[in-house]
């Protein structure tokens, strides 16, 4: 991982862009090629209605509950980033504020606000942690 204009000061890192995938915990079997959500629990689960919110397809696939599953983000970057608010791993996350370092900070996206992207861990309000931007940013 590296920040962005490569100084150790800056506090928004950027994963490596040419493979954007991760390891999570299953909540159940997940072939390979499932479009996977994050359930209550933080875990994958295979999508189940219109409205849930996806984060990517499976690549690894699990073989029973609580076993690892590697997907394919469907995001164009993870950040390192501040939760102005608590934020819960798979929530949709936008814009809350910027300090005077012109440091970012996320918050849960509600009706109206633009969607930046998706929560990839818990994060207490005022810490930090991976948020997976999207590619096309939308009004909730």
């Amino acid at each position: 991982m590296y920040t962005l204009d490569r100084t150790p000061r800056t506090r928004l890192v950027c994963q490596d862009l040419s493979n954007l995938s991760r390891t999570f915990k299953a909540s159940a079997a997940l072939p390979e090629g499932t479009h996977v959500k994050v359930d209550a629990n933080g875990k994958l689960a295979p999508l189940a209605a219109a409205t849930d919110k996806p984060i990517g397809v499976v690549l690894v696939p699990s073989r029973k509950a609580d076993d690892d599953a590697t997907i394919l983000l469907s995001c164009q970057a993870i950040v390192y980033a501040t939760a102005s608010t608590a934020v819960t791993r798979g929530s949709l996350v936008a814009y809350a504020s910027k300090d005077a370092a012109n440091v970012v900070s996320y918050a849960p996206a509600v009706t109206g606000n633009t969607v930046l992207g998706i929560a990839l861990t818990d994060i207490a309000a005022g810490t930090m942690g991976d948020i997976g931007l999207i590619f096309q940013p939308y009004t909730l």
